[in-house]
């Protein structure tokens, strides 16, 4: 937690996911609470852990050979969790490449309301007018996106601006 900003010192729930290719050992801990987990391999399953406590700490040991970290979500029960997934540099077309098993199997731990894609600036240069490709890769993207979160709402956002010399 941090007193940076209000109602930012502390939450309600804290989840660990992730993939166990191999035997794991993982405890996760908050201020008031310990919780050891033995988990046996599973390299196609996408794994949850979860303590619902209100804390400002959340900790996580993992004693495996090889584990896979998709996240950390600490939200509270109330209000509006923000998840940014930010690519910056990119253009947004390689979102096609999104898992749609992983995708699908995240959903069943992180209930996304809404994802709101912000796209172009990368696709801009100066003295382009024909968007034409750019417009036929992000239809693909989107539908694909809608194929990953089928129970999600879609909200596109067009570049704000640019400037150059």
């Amino acid at each position: 937690g941090t007193d940076y900003a209000r109602h930012l010192d502390s939450w309600q729930t804290s989840k660990f996911v992730f993939i166990t290719p191999t035997y794991a050992n993982i405890t996760i801990s908050t201020s008031n609470k310990t919780q050891e987990n033995v988990l046996s391999a599973d390299p196609s399953k996408l794994q949850c852990l979860e303590i619902s406590d209100t804390t400002n700490l959340f900790k996580v040991k993992i004693n495996a050979d090889s584990l896979i970290g998709i996240g950390v979500w600490l939200e509270n029960n109330k209000g509006i969790t923000f998840d940014c997934m930010s690519t910056r540099g990119n253009s947004g077309t390689t979102l096609i490449r999104l898992n749609k098993d992983l995708a699908q199997q995240l959903s069943q731990y992180i209930a996304y309301d809404l994802i709101i894609l912000e796209f172009g600036m990368n696709a801009m240069s100066v003295g382009q007018k024909d968007f034409s490709g750019y417009i036929d890769s992000m239809e693909k993207v989107i539908a694909h996106i809608r194929q990953c979160y089928p129970n999600t709402d879609i909200l596109i956002m067009g570049i704000g601006d640019r400037a150059s010399k």
